[in-house]
């Protein structure tokens, strides 16, 4: 059997260690999560789910910042923003980028707040969210969850709201079903309305702007939920907004919402799997070496001076020496003296009758014996039939002189000796090693002269000379 070489210890702790440092160099990877309606988000009330149905029918982009705008092209290029948590403050720089890079622009609007406005009004549209709930009356109740209707290149669809906003100026495209309510923020009294509109639309020259007076419909708890008129309706307003054009890109904003540590992510309302999803990302923080290492290292090398200063540094080195000495002890082999058997020689001679010798008892045979028959045997069958006795190929190649049967015979019996004669078996648990040597004498005689040689003729008696008792 071939040895197997270990990598040494040394070499496999050395590499742990240079790839530690690797990863300290590198940093903590994507430790901040993004919240809100961000497409960065995965969660609840995130937009990722938006973003991949995008993507599935156009080139789709997520702008963490204002330069990724600035490489946006193409024939039409559709601007998404859904709720945005932060005040969009710089509208028109964003438009003047959008613009510069595309033909034709179109802005999506989701918001039921007024943080949107700013970049309406940039744009020079008279539509805005007038950042009220609209809701209808229903069974004399007040209902802030209606359904609404959504108009969209002639087609229809309709969705159910979530604390949706009233949508003025532009041209209606969509209003709630019933009678209308009106309810603002800083007021108890209610507005009754004949329609209530909650989506419109408005073309600037090379601007269009669709605004809907909810963003919660685009969120990926509803768009990844079993109701799919949530889905038919963002992928028919990307339709939509991105009309004929085979070139058509879309790009989400994730500017305007809010990026944490995971520790302070988990301080924020979530659902239950939205902890799971802030925890794995804390542990992931939480594990890797540019979180611990660093710490770690400061802190040994601190205990390492403790340690070393008189008077602890005394014993401290008288201990280290006294294990480096026990180490070192053991490192060399020992072994108890033990008396050497003594050494009885015998002598036969080749042109002694090896068979009369044996069979009266002067040599006893034994499994060093079988072993050195089966090296004789074997070193015959590589020369003459180019086969090893242990290789499966021996009967086939042996049956060709004996016969399949009494080859396969041989080569099983003296592989099952050979096993046992070695120590690589145990089996069978009883062996007479007189009359098996014996036996295999005989019956190896019997195949040599099948090959064309013999034991006595070839080798004599050299397989017993070189034995002791």
């Amino acid at each position: 059997m071939r040895e197997v070489r270990l990598v040494p210890v040394a070499v496999v702790l050395a590499l742990v260690a240079v790839g530690l440092v690797a990863l300290v160099e590198k940093g903590v990877p994507g430790g901040a999560v993004a919240l809100g309606p961000s497409p960065l988000n995965p969660m609840s009330y995130g937009t990722r789910v938006l973003y991949e149905l995008a993507r599935s029918r156009y080139a789709t982009y997520i702008a963490t910042d204002l330069e990724d705008l600035a490489r946006v092209t193409g024939e039409r290029c559709v601007y998404v923003l859904v709720s945005p948590e932060r005040p969009v403050d710089r509208a028109g720089e964003i438009l003047s980028k959008l613009t510069s890079g595309c033909s034709e622009v179109a802005l999506l609007v989701a918001d039921e707040g007024n943080e949107s406005n700013s970049l309406l009004k940039a744009a020079g549209s008279s539509i805005y969210v007038a950042g009220n709930r609209v809701g209808v009356v229903s069974g004399g109740a007040l209902s802030l969850y209606p359904n609404a209707s959504i108009t969209l290149g002639g087609r229809e669809y309709r969705v159910a709201l979530d604390l949706a906003s009233e949508v003025l100026g532009g041209n209606p495209v969509g209003y709630v079903e019933g009678l209308a309510v009106v309810v603002n923020l800083n007021s108890t009294e209610p507005v009754y309305r004949s329609t209530g509109v909650i989506a419109a639309e408005e073309v600037l020259g090379r601007v269009r702007v669709l605004v809907i007076g909810d963003g919660s419909i685009l969120l990926n708890q509803v768009l990844a939920s079993n109701r799919t008129e949530y889905r038919d309706l963002a992928l028919g307003i990307f339709d939509y907004l991105c009309g004929s054009s085979s070139n058509c890109t879309v790009v989400l904003d994730s500017v305007h919402y809010p990026v944490l540590s995971p520790l302070e992510a988990l301080r924020a309302p979530l659902s239950p799997a939205d902890y799971v999803y802030v925890t794995i990302a804390l542990l992931a923080v939480l594990i890797h070496p540019a979180t611990w290492l660093p710490p770690l290292l400061r802190w040994l090398d601190i205990a390492f001076g403790y340690l070393l200063r008189p008077p602890l540094g005394y014993a401290t080195v008288s201990i280290a020496s006294l294990y480096l000495a026990f180490a070192l002890a053991r490192s060399y082999p020992y072994r108890r003296d033990t008396p050497l058997p003594e050494q009885v020689e015998e002598e036969l001679y080749v042109a002694a009758d090896v068979r009369r010798a044996i069979l009266s008892g002067v040599v006893k045979l034994g499994p060093r014996d079988f072993v050195n028959l089966y090296n004789i045997v074997d070193a015959v069958s590589v020369r003459v039939l180019g086969v090893r006795l242990s290789s499966r190929e021996f009967p086939r190649v042996l049956g060709e002189y004996l016969g399949g049967d009494l080859a396969q015979r041989f080569w099983e019996m003296m592989n099952r000796y050979y096993r046992r004669a070695t120590g690589a078996s145990r089996r069978p648990l009883v062996v007479r090693w007189r009359r098996v040597v014996l036996g295999a004498i005989e019956v190896s005689e019997a195949v040599l002269n099948a090959l064309g040689t013999s034991l006595e003729a070839t080798y004599g008696a050299e397989y017993l000379l070189a034995r002791g008792t």
